[in-house]
């Protein structure tokens, strides 16, 4: 049960908050980089004490579930002041007390209070509704400082629900370490952030839990923080160990924030006009396949399988280009207008004569002859291939990755 501190021990409030020093967590050399401004935490609890002097300005307007359509959270009229003590670890400003108040480790983070409990017991419907409103009210981090011994389906999809949204959810261990470990949830659920309590010799807490499903240790003994009635308490327990790492997480997204997927997706702007030629003028320009391996160098196009099949996974996709014995070993360009016609005999009795490297028109379906093309070689001559061949791809060609295999010329 947290202990009430007098207004008269007031001003050693931030000396005795060990957790921030420099052996700890160092809030000082933190705050250099960022304070937790533009995150909103979300505190599902008791709710929060809104006029207390260090979180005057912190707390936004919430919702309460517990009948009250009324309810904006921003009142704490539990026994223990749990709520508001988990608020001014996160986004106390020590504002009081001519500024030696009390501080959190996220000063300038904003705190959504949503009211799911006035004890100490929760009822599973009431806390995923209060999940749920957080994720739909932007809240990046998420605090639930409480737990049910059972794993409540609406619960679960209720964090599934919150982690869908990006919002990472913190939740207490539990500190019943000394009877056997008892699973809480939410703290156990997948994807959320379990926490156990530590000392300030950064040694493990035995009241708090702790087993393979833990996943952070954090401050939990000897904490000073908000109360309801303008003062302080001095309390212990994994609940306030999860408001030091929903803190942290706060910090974490304020410096570092998420990628706005609306920025990387936009939606589609019907009213701007496409600046891309219709169809009909676009160019026809053929695809250029560039010189892909050195001479002297095993053929790529036999990493991309035979017969048709689909390379490999890693492997290169390539383009194999099967040579007639009558066909010269010369790279040849294929005009952009040169025409396309339908080959009258099936592919295994026509010539295999392929160009070693081409232009291919893209508009020219697979399985197509092309007509006879040259290529200038030097001034004053021209050599000629009948480019009668078909191209047969291994593979399916992507625009990303287009390796072609070519033997060795003299005439580069």
């Amino acid at each position: 049960m947290p202990q009430d501190v007098s207004t008269a021990h007031a001003a050693v409030i931030r000396q005795a908050e060990w957790p921030l020093d420099t052996r700890h967590l160092n809030a000082d050399a933190i705050w250099h980089i960022t304070e937790g401004q533009g995150v909103t935490v979300a505190v599902i609890d008791s709710g929060v004490q809104a006029d207390h002097p260090d979180l005057t300005g912190q707390v936004v307007p919430g919702v309460g579930f517990l009948g009250d359509s009324h309810d904006r959270g921003q009142a704490d009229i539990s026994g223990d002041s749990h709520g508001t003590a988990i608020a001014g670890i996160i986004a106390g400003t020590g504002a009081a007390n001519g500024g030696y108040g009390m501080i959190g480790l996220a000063p300038k983070a904003k705190i959504l209070p949503v009211r799911v409990t006035v004890h100490a017991t929760v009822e599973p419907t009431a806390l995923a509704q209060g999940i749920t409103y957080a994720a739909d009210h932007h809240a990046q981090v998420i605090n639930v400082s409480l737990g049910m011994p059972t794993p409540d389906p609406v619960l679960r999809r209720a964090i599934d629900y919150a982690i869908g949204k990006d919002a990472v959810i913190v939740a207490s261990a539990g500190n019943n370490g000394r009877s056997g470990d008892p699973t809480l949830y939410p703290a156990a659920f997948p994807g959320v952030v379990d926490v156990t309590g530590v000392n300030s010799a950064g040694r493990f807490w035995p009241v708090s839990e702790s087993g393979p499903r833990t996943t952070l240790a954090a401050p939990a003994i000897g904490i000073y923080s908000t109360n309801n009635r303008g003062q302080y308490v001095d309390a212990e327990g994994t609940s306030y160990a999860a408001a030091y790492v929903s803190a942290a997480a706060a910090l974490v997204r304020s410096a570092a924030p998420p990628p706005d997927r609306r920025a990387n997706h936009p939606p589609p702007d019907h009213h701007r006009r496409s600046t891309r030629p219709p169809r009909r003028q676009r160019s026809r320009r053929p695809v250029r396949l560039r010189h892909a391996q050195r001479p002297g160098r095993a053929p790529l196009h036999r990493a991309a399988g035979e017969h048709g099949q689909p390379p490999a996974v890693g492997q290169p996709l390539g383009l194999s280009l099967k040579l007639a014995p009558h066909c010269h070993s010369r790279y040849h360009r294929r005009s952009p207008r040169s025409r396309c016609r339908r080959s009258r005999s099936p592919a295994s009795s026509a010539p295999d004569c392929a160009p070693d490297r081409q232009r291919i028109d893209p508009h020219c379906p697979q399985g197509r002859r092309a007509g006879k093309e040259t290529r200038q070689q030097e001034p004053g001559k021209e050599k000629t291939c009948e480019t009668n061949g078909l191209v047969r791809p291994v593979a399916p060609i992507r625009p990303q990755h287009i390796l072609v295999a070519l033997p060795e010329d003299p005439c580069l």
